[in-house]
């Protein structure tokens, strides 16, 4: 159902999520878009406010829907007793796929350590292994589906079922240098080799220290393993697609509809930063209002995404712009947690298997407050390079004023510290929080 009507038990509020396609294309609903139905029901309404957001990665239908539910409760649980303004809130959701890997049965076995051989498993059955051939289709939808990836994946999986060590299994290290060229990473940047003897003597460090290149592999051999991190990457470049492509005519349309007086508001969480920011920025064309506040929960972007030297490079940050306050008039805000592991540990083995950089956190630069890495997301280390204020989440209270072209980064280790509940995430989803409710509406309540 691409377009779904929603509302929170106990509160007098319906909000919309509009679905779109790994493309950024809205999914029709019953052959009409169903933006334009949100539009009419907004163009009725005496809305104040507009909050458009965006789940990160994972996020299934059904589970978007939840974690929808569980913000707008805990966003609706936080307001505040009484607003200097009138204040009438529409929200609108969107849904894209934003699975980070390749599906969880794409594994191997935990006894025989193969891939399946066959594809009699259940396909419900998220826990059974699948066939090479399966496991290639489903990498190919993640990493861009042509012959040469294609070739390139059936290699290494073959090894990989064959359980080959990838150091004695010479065109599955091929296969991995080609995949890498083939699914054209964007940023950062590898570096370019004079040689393809330069390109095999990184991929013979990665071989020869594996933990420290890609992170701890648990059952999974070294080729899965990187196609699971090259798979993170490639969602990355998804979100922006989807936010330049769909979303930013959206927030657009929105905004027209809503009048001049109504105020427009995004909120991000881990991928979902990239959807938002990228929907703002829209290639550079700033909207036809700034939006008035940008809340960032446990973003799963580069800490140095809004810099105006990006590391040292004399390079700015690929949303410096949302800074300038033709785009973002009011504050933008985000969250930091040591307990997001998602965050902590697999966004950085992500980052340096794409950029063909051995150990990452070995390579550190001056930010705010202390060395920071060069690698690594802004739910980590905040919005680095840009002058952002340290709050605590604890310090933020209905009194709190959150000034307008300013940057926040706020310590949540207090709130989101959920470690269990997320798996090998961590805390990385426990973002459903009364405090962070009462952050949303700071931003939101401040004036330009």
């Amino acid at each position: 159902m691409p377009l779904i009507r929603r509302t929170v038990d106990g509160h007098d509020i319906e909000y919309w999520v509009i679905e779109y396609d790994k493309y950024g294309n809205e999914l029709l609903d019953s052959g009409s878009l169903a933006s334009d139905e949100v539009r009419e029901a907004l163009s009725a309404s005496s809305a104040t406010d507009v909050f458009v957001i965006s789940h990160g990665w994972h996020g299934d239908w059904d589970g978007a829907l939840a974690q929808y539910d569980a913000w707008v409760r805990a966003f609706l649980e936080a307001t505040p007793a009484q607003t200097a303004r009138p204040f009438r809130p529409f929200v609108v959701g969107v849904h894209w796929p934003s699975l980070a890997f390749a599906p969880t049965r794409v594994d191997r076995d935990a006894k025989s350590k193969t891939l399946s051989g066959s594809d009699d498993a259940d396909p419900d059955d998220t826990s059974a292994p699948v066939s090479v051939d399966s496991a290639v289709d489903s990498y190919a939808d993640l990493l861009g589906d042509t012959a040469a990836i294609r070739r390139a994946l059936k290699t290494i999986l073959d090894a990989e079922h064959a359980a080959t060590p990838l150091e004695k299994s010479a065109p599955a290290r091929t296969a991995l240098r080609d995949l890498l060229r083939a699914i054209d990473l964007e940023e950062p940047p590898m570096p370019d080799a004079e040689s393809e003897d330069d390109e095999d003597a990184v991929l013979a460090r990665a071989v020869a220290e594996p933990g420290r290149v890609l992170g701890e592999g648990g059952l999974f051999g070294l080729p899965l393993l990187a196609l699971r991190q090259l798979s993170f990457w490639k969602m990355k470049q998804r979100a922006y697609a989807v936010g330049t492509a769909g979303v930013s005519l959206l927030l657009r349309d929105l905004q027209s509809t809503a009048g001049t007086e109504a105020r427009l508001h995004v909120m991000g969480h881990s991928f979902g930063c990239i959807v938002m920011s990228a929907a703002v920025l829209q290639g550079g064309s700033a909207p036809a209002r700034p939006v008035r506040s940008m809340v960032l929960l446990q973003g799963a972007l580069s800490l140095w995404a809004f810099a105006d030297d990006a590391y040292g490079t004399g390079r700015p940050g690929r949303f410096r712009p949302l800074r300038e306050r033709r785009f973002v008039d009011g504050p933008i805000v985000t969250s930091q947690s040591r307990f997001d592991y998602a965050l902590g540990k697999f966004y950085p083995a992500g980052v340096r298997v794409a950029s063909w950089i051995p150990g990452g956190a070995d390579h550190l630069v001056l930010g705010e407050g202390g060395e920071v890495p060069k690698w690594g997301a802004v739910g980590t280390f905040g919005l680095q390079g840009t002058g952002a204020e340290a709050l605590m989440i604890r310090e933020v209270t209905a009194d709190t004023r959150l000034a307008a072209g300013s940057a926040y980064n706020v310590d949540a280790d207090a709130v989101i510290d959920d470690a269990k509940s997320g798996g090998w995430g961590g805390a990385h989803n426990d973002i459903a929080h009364a405090e962070i409710g009462r952050l949303v509406w700071r931003a939101a309540l401040s004036e330009a």
